[in-house]
C-alpha cells in the first residue's frame, strides 16, 4: 500500500468519483487536491497515485478549519466542496 501526506494540515475528507479513476481529499490548509488513482489485482503492486490540481478558494475560518467535506458529481468530473468559511464551491475543471 501506498502513504503519502499532500496537505499541510489535517485531512478532511476524501471522495471518489464513481465512474472515473480519479478521486479528491480536503483538508485545513485549505484546499482540495484531485488526484488519478489506480489499483492493481495483484495486492504486490504498488497502486498509482498522481496528483492532477490542487483547487484553491476557500479561506481560513476564525478556528483555523478549512475545507470540511468534498463530493464527485455521480457522472460528471465535476467537484463540490463545502468550507468553514461558509462557502460552497462547484469545480468544473
Amino acid at each position: 500500500y501506498k502513504t503519502f501526506r499532500p496537505h499541510f494540515a489535517a485531512a478532511r475528507a476524501v471522495a471518489f468519483h464513481p465512474t472515473l479513476p480519479l478521486f479528491a481529499s480536503a483538508s485545513d490548509d485549505p484546499g482540495v487536491q484531485v488526484y488519478h488513482g489506480q489499483v492493481f489485482n495483484d495486492l504486490d503492486t504498488n497502486p498509482t497515485l498522481v496528483p492532477i490540481k490542487r483547487l484553491k478558494g476557500h479561506e481560513h475560518a476564525h478556528n483555523q478549519l478549512g475545507v470540511l467535506d468534498c463530493q464527485f458529481h455521480p457522472k460528471l468530473p465535476w467537484l463540490f466542496s463545502c468550507g468553514a468559511d461558509g462557502g460552497i464551491y462547484l469545480y468544473t475543471n
